[in-house]
């Protein structure tokens, strides 16, 4: 006689699973039962992350909001990517949006239903648009057919939406930007180019809005050359600024990147508690940090590195803006040092990780309580790395700071 488990009993068992993301185990458990369907799929579809260039994918994403409405209302994030992508007669690849080849192909189907599809999607709350992922150049905003960027622009109008990001798009419109960073709470903005416009359009711009920016956190990576400055204005416009995060990725060669995004960081000095310098994929022998200056953020609380260990001097940058709150009125927290490396690299660099954990106990560090390592590699089982790993903040950890080494980046 099969025996009955109490329904909240079985609440427990599936709470149990979902806090420790055990998604196969998930899957596993919305198959097994109807018991247990609903609170899975609320899980599982929370996050989705669809290939508009795969037809089969996106038309079997289509047919499950068709089957069971529902599911719409779950998904909180919404990714949008071009991972796959065909290839034209001549052999070059084109986009299934764009068409930006000589190919007669279309896929009809994406075009036609996007629009549509994004309009069940009623409370979502993030949304991530990547495009370009196999043209280095990026893909022009205007070669998408117009109903679809005009969905795009009223999603972002959403009162629901709070985390909106773009990636390898050219000749975004200006005026759509500066309704982001007015409405928007979390932006992301990698190789965004903006289209050409005159001051005057700018102004104009900038009139309709009597309101402060709501964006809260700002990540600017690749070249953003043209939307610092709209972003920037917006802010000194704006009564007062929401701005307690930013982090900037500029390319190693481009010192202007960074004097461009320092000039959002100085108009929002005030609010700002977190930095991240992340430069991207640098070689030089010396990263030069150009005018960033963190004593100007008086309530930072946490920072974040990036470290790549494949430059020839890896900690220079790094270096360069600790030293500058090392006798500083402490106020950071939290430190975290994402590593492009594996272990085995890492503990190559004793010296340095030792000079880091003198820096760390100078005075402008006093309220730090916490040093975090990211690596893009789980750690290592290996007893000799471990033992390494382990040994690295010596000093830090017997004033009580906690260390901890991770493999996930969550933040």
């Amino acid at each position: 006689m099969p025996v009955l488990i109490p329904q909240d009993i079985r609440d427990l068992i599936m709470e149990e699973i979902i806090q420790i993301m055990d998604e196969p185990t998930i899957r596993n458990c919305a198959l097994a039962s109807r018991s247990f369907t609903n609170r899975c799929q609320k899980h599982l579809f929370k996050s989705v992350t669809l290939d508009i260039g795969n037809k089969d994918r996106y038309v079997g994403f289509q047919r499950i909001l068709s089957s069971d409405p529902r599911i719409a209302l779950y998904i909180r994030e919404l990714s949008l990517c071009d991972e796959y992508y065909a290839i034209a007669e001549h052999g070059k690849p084109y986009h299934v949006l764009a068409g930006i080849t000589a190919s007669e192909y279309t896929n009809y189907a994406v075009k036609s239903t996007l629009p549509t599809m994004l309009k069940l999607l009623t409370r979502l709350e993030s949304f991530n648009l990547e495009l370009g992922y196999h043209f280095k150049s990026g893909i022009g905003w205007n070669s998408l057919p117009k109903d679809v960027t005009n969905a795009f622009i009223e999603l972002a109008a959403w009162k629901t939406i709070k985390a909106f990001s773009l990636h390898s798009v050219l000749g975004f419109p200006s005026s759509c930007l500066t309704d982001l960073v007015y409405k928007i709470e979390q932006l992301t903005l990698r190789d965004v180019i903006l289209e050409d416009q005159s001051s005057q359009s700018f102004s104009s711009f900038w009139n309709l809005h009597t309101s402060s920016s709501k964006i809260k956190s700002l990540s600017l990576s690749g070249d953003y050359s043209t939307c610092a400055d709209v972003i920037y204005q917006v802010i000194l416009r704006s009564p007062f600024s929401n701005l307690n995060s930013i982090s900037i990725s500029p390319p190693q060669s481009d010192n202007q990147l960074t004097i461009d995004a320092w000039e959002i960081v100085r108009a929002s000095a005030s609010t700002i508690t977190h930095f991240a310098w992340m430069p991207i994929r640098y070689t030089l022998t010396e990263l030069h940090t150009g005018p960033i200056n963190l004593r100007i953020l008086r309530n930072l609380r946490s920072l974040k590195f990036l470290i790549g260990l494949e430059s020839g001097n890896p900690f220079g940058g790094v270096f360069q803006l600790l030293r500058q709150l090392s006798e500083h009125h402490p106020t950071v927290e939290k430190i975290i040092f994402k590593c492009e490396s594996l272990v085995g690299d890492l503990i190559k660099y004793d010296e340095d990780w030792r000079y880091m954990d003198e820096l760390l106990m100078k005075p402008g560090y006093r309220r730090l309580r916490q040093v975090l390592i990211v690596l893009k590699e789980p750690q290592s089982s290996d007893c000799q790395s471990r033992t390494s790993i382990n040994s690295i903040f010596p000093v830090c950890r017997a004033k009580g700071i906690e260390f901890h080494c991770v493999s996930v980046d969550l933040m």
